[in-house]
């Protein structure tokens, strides 16, 4: 079963939305609606969930709330639910029709039968606002066109997963279109790795990435992968046996520009464990 979740955004906050430009904006409606209005369909945006959030699941709707202006502004669809060290995260595909039909006529708060604190599901009160404006044929030809098309639900999982965007396309085209540890060129499964957890758009400095296939982005992500201040591969004991134990003392390839090397300070603190 779909759930609606009303999630509220605060021009004031310390998020901040990467926009075309690779510029960080401040959230309000109306960078908002500018970016959506002006990017690919299958435009991805993180949101932070908070600490131990394990409610959302994808596909469940996602309803942005201005704090600023009191009032629904956008409309987004979760595609991944995933932890970190920093929390939790949703990623979200926007249901662009929704969201500019709420730009010139968005749902205030005083129809919402709910006080907007923090990420939460709507109640039922508020369900029944959200769904009747649902009912607009071009957002339902959407909703059936999601749960009827299999194939296009997992690519959309796949864009999602591969966290499309700057930080990511940087990656690409500093590691000249490989793992930087085995090599591996076919893009679908090469993925931006932080180096020092996402803490803001701050961290996407190509310094504190490296671009690796999935499998060992995971170990990466999971401390069984790291690597040291002389770029070799160090694995953990618990992988010794199994086909990635190989890799120990393996150099890694680095971009061409110095400036993009990794930052040696944040492998180290990697290295251990902080």
């Amino acid at each position: 079963m779909v759930i609606d979740f009303i999630y509220p955004i605060n021009s004031r906050s310390n998020y901040h939305l990467i926009g075309n430009d690779g510029a960080e904006q401040p959230i309000t409606p109306e960078n908002l609606w500018r970016e959506i209005a002006s990017s690919r369909p299958d435009r991805v945006d993180s949101f932070v969930l908070g600490s131990s959030f394990k409610v959302m699941q994808p596909l469940d709707r996602v309803w942005i709330y201005s704090v600023d202006a009191q009032q629904v502004v956008a409309l987004g669809e979760a595609q991944r639910v995933y932890k970190t060290l920093d929390g939790w995260f949703v990623d979200l595909v926007w249901d662009r029709e929704m969201t500019l039909g709420l730009e010139s006529d968005p749902i205030a708060r005083g129809d919402l039968w709910t006080r907007v604190q923090t990420t939460a599901r709507a109640n039922s009160r508020t369900i029944a606002v959200l769904r009747r404006r649902l009912k607009g044929a071009a957002t339902a030809k959407v909703e059936v066109d999601v749960r009827s098309d299999e194939r296009r639900r997992v690519l959309r999982e796949v864009v999602a997963r591969q966290g499309q965007g700057v930080f990511r396309q940087a990656l690409l085209e500093a590691y000249d279109g490989k793992c930087a540890i085995s090599g591996e060129s076919c893009e679908a499964v090469l993925d931006a790795a932080h180096i020092d957890p996402y803490s803001g758009p701050k961290s996407n400095l190509v310094s504190n990435g490296l671009l690796l296939r999935t499998d060992l982005h995971t170990l990466f992500d999971l401390g069984l992968l790291r690597v040291d201040r002389n770029y070799r591969v160090r694995v953990d004991s618990a992988v010794v046996g199994t086909t990635y134990a190989k890799l120990d003392g393996k150099q890694i390839a680095l971009p061409a520009m110095k400036s993009q090397m990794p930052s040696l300070a944040a492998l180290g603190r990697r290295l251990e464990g902080h």
